[in-house]
């Protein structure tokens, strides 16, 4: 079972804090310009896009409305 694509994740470490964070994105090219983006004007430790995938299917119950 093949499920899509549903964000991309960019992980950032800020150094002088020790703090992590992972805005999401809801495609590849604003999370690829946000990545270079940061790493271009900060010293933070910035990871490459992460795709974001489902790991199960979930139907849709009249209940969970």
């Amino acid at each position: 079972m093949s499920l899509p694509i549903t964000g991309y994740a960019v992980f950032v470490y800020f150094k002088e804090i020790n703090r992590c964070h992972a805005p999401h994105f809801p495609d590849i090219e604003s999370a690829e310009e946000f990545a270079n983006d940061l790493r271009a004007m900060s010293d933070c430790d910035v990871a490459e896009p992460i795709a974001i995938t489902p790991t199960t299917k979930k139907e849709l119950l009249r209940a969970d409305l």
